[in-house]
């Protein structure tokens, strides 16, 4: 890939990475400033939030998660990118972390969070730095946030969990849950449960999708193979959890693998940050 498709695929990138994350916010909206009107004792803070013992003022909250979401649009459309794109990251961060730290960890959006992370890096970089590097590590913290799942079921169960009775265990276990807090529950988990021979190489697939995920360095088609079963391990997950990864169902997390850049996308030609002064 020549340094000017490169470029090309990481304008196409921001936008749809960014765009989704718009989206998302706005989706999400009223359950996010919900949350402001949470009582104090169900606060319990992770990540950048963990030294605060208690919770944010509630109009410092809701002002954060309103602003959000038009910095997000901001990022999308490439607006002064090098003031946009961190702070979008930095708002998403902070949106995120937020709405885990009332006594629910969410991880659909870590992915998310972390590609901002990278692309608000970027944005700040003072030197110009080649847009293969920044894609490289996009795909390198897509390829890690799987890796890292797989290692944690290995550390956490063994070699046991290819015997498939791990896996049976939580999917029923999280769907009884569900059915008891009125919360949506699969309506295959059932079935699912009551095959005992499907879970064995569904925990064995499980395994190869997660570890077998830096597969996807190696080439275009590597990277294609594993990304349709990337895909259909997320919507296995839907299908006997209901449990819903977006950022990875609607392919977005797999962006600096596609041909985004074929795209038309509105002012397609604007940099996606600016060129450098001349001295």
């Amino acid at each position: 890939m020549t340094t000017e498709q490169a470029e090309r695929r990481l304008r196409a990138v921001r936008a749809v990475i960014a765009g989704w994350s718009a989206l998302w916010l706005a989706v999400r909206l009223p359950h996010l400033l919900g949350l402001a009107g949470q009582a104090d004792r169900r606060w319990y803070p992770v990540g950048i939030l963990a030294p605060l013992d208690a919770p944010p003022p509630g109009g410092l909250a809701r002002g954060v998660i309103l602003l959000a979401l038009p910095i997000a649009v901001a990022a999308a459309v490439g607006w002064r990118p090098r003031l946009s794109l961190p702070l979008w990251a930095l708002s998403l961060l902070l949106v995120a972390t937020y709405a885990s730290s009332w006594g629910q960890l969410f991880h659909t959006e870590n992915l998310l969070v972390l590609h901002a992370l990278v692309l608000a890096a970027w944005a700040l970089a003072r030197r110009p730095v080649d847009p293969r590097t920044v894609l490289l590590a996009l795909v390198v913290v897509l390829v890690a946030a799987y890796v890292v799942a797989g290692v944690a079921k290995l550390r956490g169960s063994g070699w046991d969990w290819l015997d498939g009775d791990i896996l049976r265990n939580k999917v029923a276990f999280d769907n009884v849950r569900k059915a008891v807090i009125g919360a949506p529950a699969s309506p295959f988990a059932s079935s699912a449960v009551g095959s005992g021979w499907l879970w064995p190489p569904l925990a064995a697939l499980t395994l190869v999708v997660e570890l077998g995920a830096p597969i996807a360095l190696v080439g275009r088609r590597w990277a294609t193979g594993w990304i349709l079963a990337a895909w259909g391990f997320h919507v296995g997950i839907l299908a006997v959890m209901a449990i819903a990864f977006p950022y990875q169902l609607l392919g977005v997390a797999y962006a600096p693998l596609l041909p985004v850049e074929r795209i038309r996308w509105p002012r397609a030609r604007a940099p996606l940050r600016p060129p450098p002064r001349s001295r």
